[in-house]
């Protein structure tokens, strides 16, 4: 099963709450990519391309003016499988996630960098926002 949505992927709640549609799962920004041997983990963290909560929480103000960034991340738990080819200051990503059976798959993919994981289970870290100054 190919998921389309990250509204799909489990622990979803705040994203559901700060975001009125579906967000639909394609590019992303990848910033930072931590391999924790413990469980073993990877966690991705990551801003999500061309999205922004449209019913922000109170304290993260208005789209446009307070943020123009939404942060987050995913956690990969019980790693069967990953690799990684190439690196890139700027990494910007194709994500493509799917599981079979009790096996999740994501794929991420650049001009620069190849990354795939295989993990028995898979987490959204809570979205955040920021004001990017460079935009």
């Amino acid at each position: 099963m190919k998921f389309e949505f990250w509204n799909e992927v489990e622990d979803n709640f705040l994203l559901n709450k700060t975001f009125s549609d579906y967000i639909k799962i394609e590019y992303i920004n990848l910033f930072n990519i931590d391999v924790i041997r413990d469980g073993p983990t990877v966690r991705l963290h990551f801003d999500l391309v061309d999205s922004l909560p449209d019913r922000p929480l109170p304290h993260w103000g208005e789209p446009n003016i307070d943020y123009n960034r939404c942060r987050m991340g995913a956690d990969c738990f019980g790693v069967r499988k990953f690799s990684m080819q190439g690196i890139s200051t700027h990494m910007r990503m194709m994500l493509a996630i799917s599981k079979n059976d009790k096996v999740y798959s994501l794929s991420l993919s650049s001009r620069d960098a190849n990354i795939e994981i295989q993990c028995s289970n898979l987490t959204l870290i809570s979205p955040s926002v920021y004001l990017d100054g460079d935009l």
